[in-house]
């Protein structure tokens, strides 16, 4: 192909000198920053190696999209009046922001939680409808204390199960034992649970007899981790084992569930961490 008949690569940005001290961050469309980070950006400081923050300038103000720690370590170093060399992009709304940050990203270690929260913002379906099932619970996704942070727990339920798999297990945690107890593991395994025992579980009956536990959430632990040592399998799995042992030990002998490893064939293999 000759030069001439290439597509020309044309950017929609423009380079632009803006001051530090001006450059805000959008939360939504930003991941949560780190403060070793620029700590060690700005221990390490190098103008060769620093690049050009991204910026989208709306409403009169540059908002952050890719660089917050960059200029983040330059306010460190007392840097805030420095004019910085910028890639600006005009007019962006909070959700092309967020796409934009996601496709900046993509091949970066951006924590999981971080990539699902500016996925909410972006409008990308399957974090908007995880966003949803979880709040549809009263819980939260996000780095606070009692927000769920287990993402790719939630995404591995709601793939396998949908909303209303996701949904029940949520509220089985919830009502059990609280909704800060749900960490990765316990999704992953009351998801489990109530994917393969779809329509023989009383979801009441369930949250009965765990939120009554002596130990609690710790005591379900330790029985999926007795399960563990006899039989190797994962920890997902001996914790839904886990449930259906101790809801069999209330019921009657016409009403026990079936055991874990005869309710649906072969014992599944690991979900993925």
């Amino acid at each position: 192909m000759a030069t001439s008949d290439r597509p020309q690569l044309e950017r929609q940005s423009h380079l632009r000198l803006v001051a530090v001290a001006v450059m805000k961050i959008c939360p939504v469309a930003q991941r949560e920053p780190r403060e070793w980070f620029m700590d060690q950006i700005a221990e390490e400081f190098d103008a060769e190696k620093f690049g050009y923050p991204v910026l989208s300038h709306r409403d009169g103000c540059y908002y952050l999209v890719d660089g917050q720690h960059r200029i983040g370590a330059l306010r460190r170093m007392g840097w805030s009046d420095q004019l910085v060399q910028c890639e600006v992009y005009e007019g962006l709304t909070e959700k092309q922001e967020a796409d934009l940050f996601l496709a900046r990203n993509n091949r970066l270690n951006v924590p999981a939680i971080d990539s699902f929260l500016v996925a909410v913002t972006a409008e990308r379906g399957d974090a908007l409808r995880i966003q949803q099932t979880v709040r549809a619970q009263g819980m939260t996704v996000g780095h606070h204390d009692g927000s769920i942070r287990a993402v790719a727990a939630l995404r591995t339920v709601d793939k396998a199960g949908g909303a209303v798999v996701l949904g029940r297990s949520l509220r089985i945690i919830r009502d059990s034992f609280g909704p800060e107890t749900a960490d990765g593991p316990l999704i992953r395994g009351m998801g489990a649970l109530c994917q393969r025992y779809n329509g023989q579980l009383d979801e009441a009956e369930v949250v009965q007899v765990l939120s009554q536990l002596p130990r609690g959430v710790h005591g379900l632990r330790q029985h999926a981790e007795g399960l563990r040592q006899s039989t190797g399998w994962p920890a997902n799995v001996c914790l839904a084992a886990a449930v259906v042992e101790i809801v069999n030990a209330t019921r009657p002998r016409t009403r026990k569930l079936p055991p874990w490893a005869k309710a649906n064939g072969a014992v599944p293999k690991a979900d993925p961490k």
